[in-house]
């Protein structure tokens, strides 16, 4: 089975002309940022702003709503005038919903954003800039990993290197001319459709760069469904690392998961012999001999 191609999804969205908004500034690129959303109308209205208030204009903000009833809808209805297109209906997880909307949007350039994260200040005309000035085919930068339960954070440097982790899959901006070469991001995935989409773009040459400015570009939050189903989502990281890259690497990506596992093990027997105070105090002494820092960020 071949990942699913902007065709296929281009035929289940509405024509880019029926989207709002629209180049300001025709020498600068049109920049998408695509958020797929359900169920998080507490997050979700930072995560609108962060974007509306970018200094760079040259933007589109399509959402991409699974069918929310928790009021999301209510969050998006209010900031239309700011939103270039958005949908809501049942989709099969969140990398078809992600398709949906690269399928739906007309920038250059495609991010994105979830629901729960934020672009810091700047971040757009950092990451124009740095097209402007390498041609990449990806423009990517590091960000600030949020672990909310204890309220710590740490700025991740992003890097396209395989035995450093690879820690572009966040930041990481586009060109659509790369989605039409290589296709969207494989739903056979539950959890690391993106990783795969990574590691597709490094095997087929494509352009990366870095943003010239070194700034963090994004605030990315704990949580996630990969975060979730850790083991699972492990499981399926090391056969697409194996797949893409050799037993070698697919096990030393493997056997860093399988780290991650057991400390998650360790923490929730924590909570479970001790309480909630207790396996706090643990994680933050855990994060913290990490380098993450104390935040006054919600």
């Amino acid at each position: 089975m071949n990942s699913p191609t902007l065709t296929d999804y281009t035929q289940r969205v509405p024509a880019a002309g029926a989207l709002r908004g629209g180049t300001r500034q025709p020498e600068k690129p049109l920049l998408s940022i695509v958020t797929a959303v359900l169920n998080r109308k507490e997050s979700l209205q930072r995560t609108i702003d962060s974007v509306a208030g970018q200094s760079f204009r040259n933007v589109e903000h399509v959402i991409v709503d699974g069918g929310s009833t928790d009021g999301t809808l209510d969050v998006i209805r209010a900031n239309e005038k700011r939103i270039a297109f958005w949908s809501s209906e049942p989709d099969s997880g969140i990398f078809d919903a992600m398709n949906r909307g690269v399928a739906a949007s007309r920038g250059q350039y495609i991010a994105i954003l979830n629901s729960d994260d934020f672009y810091a200040p700047e971040a757009l005309e950092s990451v124009a800039a740095t097209i402007a000035a390498t041609n990449c085919d990806v423009a990517y930068g590091d960000y600030m990993f949020r672990v909310q339960d204890i309220g710590m954070e740490k700025a991740i440097s992003a890097s396209t290197e395989l035995h450093l982790g690879m820690t572009i899959g966040h930041a990481i901006f586009i060109a659509r001319s790369v989605y039409e070469r290589l296709g969207l991001y494989d739903t056979r995935f539950r959890y690391s459709a993106d990783l795969d989409f990574a590691l597709r773009m490094l095997h087929n040459g494509v352009k990366f760069a870095k943003v010239l400015d070194g700034r963090v570009l994004q605030y990315f939050s704990s949580g996630g469904a990969a975060e979730l189903h850790l083991w699972s989502a492990t499981r399926e990281a090391t056969s697409i690392v194996r797949a893409h890259a050799g037993f070698y690497h697919g096990s030393v990506y493997g056997l860093k998961g399988l780290k991650r596992v057991f400390l998650r093990g360790a923490q929730n027997l924590n909570r479970r012999i001790f309480g909630e105070p207790s396996y706090l105090r643990a994680k933050e002494r855990y994060y913290a001999a990490a380098g993450y820092r104390k935040t006054n960020r919600s």
